[in-house]
Order: C-alpha cells, then sequence, then structure tokens
C-alpha cells in the first residue's frame, strides 16, 4: 500500500519509542528491496496522521495492510502462525526482492521456493516472538540489546534504531544468500548423485567440506534405494576425508554405517591398522577419518562398508543360534 507518491524516496513509517525485532526486520526488508531505486528515509512517531501525510508505507501502527495490532490480529499461515509485521512485509515484497537479487538464475517456481524458506526457516520466528511466544530464538534476537536501559540519559531511540537497523539489512541479505545457497545446492546435489563422475560405490565425493550436503543425503536416501553412506571430500590442510552420513534428521549425529571400531583416535598407527598406506587420522568418534590420497580415503570407505557387512552377518548369526 502506496499512502503518497514521494518520488525517488521510498519514506517508511513505524512508531516512535521501543522498537521490536519486527518492524525492524520489516523496515529491513523494504530498504533492501528498494534501496538501489530510491532514497530510504524512516520516520517514527505515534501520531499515524502525520505518518500518513508524510510516508509511502506504514508498518506495526496504523492497523492497516502491514500493521498487526488490530483486534483478531491480521492473518495467518496455513501452518497456524499469525502474522507480524516482519511477515507481512515480507509475504508482500519478499519475492520481489528475490526477483531483484536473484531473477537471472531462477524461474518463478524456484522464486516461490526461496520465499517460503525464508519464511519458514527466519520470518516466522520473528513474528512468532513479536505475537507472544515464549522462548523464541532467532537471528535478530539481538536487537533488543540496543534498546537504551534506565540508566540512560535522555535516550535516542531513533539513532538506536537506525543503528539496528543497518546491522539488520547486511544480517538479512546474509540470510537471503545463504538461503539461495543452500537451494542451488540442493539442486546440484541431485544432479552430482546422478551423474556417476561423483559417486564411487556408496560414497559421494563432494567439491568442498563446507558444501550442505547432510540435510539433502539424508533427503536423497529416504526416496533412492542407492543408498549414501559416506561423503568424500577434499581436506583444506591437504590430502582428502570421508564423513560418515547420518541415518535420519532426527539422529543427525548418528552414522548410516560407521568406521571400523579398532581405527577410534588412532594418528601414528592408522596405517598399520587399516592397511591404508597414507590414512593419516580417525577421529575418536568414527564418524571422520583423513588419508592423503584419494585412491586410500576411498579404501577406507570399502574397508569401512565391508567391515559394517560383516559386523552385520556375525550379529544375525548370533541372534538365529
Amino acid at each position: 500500500m502506496i499512502l503518497n507518491n514521494h518520488g525517488n524516496v521510498l519514506v517508511i513509517g513505524t512508531h516512535s519509542g521501543i522498537f521490536h525485532c519486527d518492524e525492524i526486520v520489516a523496515t529491513a526488508i523494504l530498504s533492501l528491496r528498494y534501496e538501489t531505486e530510491k532514497e530510504i528515509k524512516v520516520l517514527r512517531s505515534r501520531d499515524i496522521k502525520y505518518l500518513k501525510d508524510n510516508c509511502n508505507i506504514l508498518v506495526d501502527i496504523g492497523g492497516e495492510e502491514f500493521d498487526h495490532h488490530q483486534k483478531g490480529g491480521n492473518g495467518k499461515r496455513i501452518n497456524g502462525i499469525s502474522y507480524a509485521s516482519a511477515g507481512l512485509v515480507w509475504k508482500a515484497f519478499g519475492k520481489s526482492l528475490i526477483m531483484k537479487k536473484y531473477g537471472n538464475i531462477f524461474d518463478d517456481n524456484e522464486i516461490n521456493n526461496i520465499f517460503n524458506m525464508m519464511d519458514e526457516n527466519i520470518i516466522q520466528k520473528v513474528d512468532m516472538e513479536d505475537n507472544g511466544v515464549s522462548n523464541i530464538v532467532h537471528d535478530f534476537s539481538f536487537i533488543n540489546k540496543f534498546l537504551p536501559t534506565w540508566v540512560d540519559d535522555n535516550p535516542d531511540y531513533d539513532i538506536e534504531f537506525m543503528k539496528v537497523l543497518n546491522i539488520t539489512k547486511d544480517i538479512l541479505d546474509s540470510n537471503i544468500k545463504n538461503i539461495v545457497a543452500t537451494y542451488l545446492g540442493r539442486k546440484d546435489f541431485v544432479n552430482r548423485v546422478n551423474n556417476v563422475l561423483y559417486r564411487y560405490k556408496n560414497m559421494l565425493i563432494i567439491p568442498t567440506q563446507t558444501y550442505p550436503w547432510v540435510d539433502m543425503s539424508i533427503e536423497y536416501n529416504e526416496i533412492s534405494e542407492d543408498k549414501i553412506d559416506f561423503v568424500v571430500f577434499p581436506y583444506p590442510s591437504g590430502g582428502f576425508a570421508i564423513q560418515c552420513v547420518p541415518p535420519s534428521f532426527e539422529n543427525k549425529f548418528g552414522q548410516r554405517i560407521r568406521l571400523p571400531k579398532a581405527w577410534a583416535g588412532e594418528t601414528k598407527n592408522l596405517s598399520k591398522l587399516s592397511g591404508v598406506e597414507s590414512a593419516i587420522l580417525c577421529h575418536k568418534g568414527l564418524f571422520f577419518a583423513r588419508a592423503e590420497t584419494l585412491s586410500d580415503i576411498l579404501l577406507m570407505g570399502d574397508i569401512a562398508t565391508y567391515n559394517n557387512l560383516l559386523n552385520k552377518e556375525n550379529n544375525d548369526m548370533t541372534r538365529s543360534r
């Protein structure tokens, strides 16, 4: 809703006094959306007529499109989570913000998916907190730290608001970038899994340690008969590493297949114990190991897989007696 046309200036109005995460995040969304097109100004007041006369858009005040303080609130999501001003502004401007930044690489359906991921992972928590849900922690919880305290003489809430707004914009921009990276990673992950160049038996070779493989490998294993038990990647300080894939979202610290128990915590003796010439170390938790060469790290995966099969056979034989 545009109240007044101020040409090349976007004037955002919100309430004065104590500020909260939802109107700051809402203002940050609008700022990121329009800052390359318009000069952004923020007016803070409790005088609604003054704000309506001097602003393009009002957030968290006025009882209209981007406020949620009116009787009955201002709507709920399909999952039942009520909107606050952050969610209302994201609902109206989030897709166009993503399109502005990444429209050259995503189609409309993908923009919608990223929009929903941002809402589910970031924005909804801000709305929940502002609507009174307790014990909510989110990426913008730090905002309350900028509120003046009772020992501050003549606190200027407007100065603190603008200070924290700039930080919030940077974090929000990073949130969007990280969600986009995760989404691209999921697309890339499916392509790589389906490409034999990146697959060796039950191991997936990924480009870097920071590649977002955990959730994606769990999702892949849920729908595929051809399971991934390990990921392999170049280690930053040299050589290669192997890491066990978790069995489920509920057990992300577990392993579908553990590395052999005899390797636990070994370094100098690992080469002799494993029979792998360039083996460097194995974590005592049996979920991570390193070797100097790709062929040797793949061999360690083969040994772990064979060891797991032997253990299963022995357990089956024991139970059948």
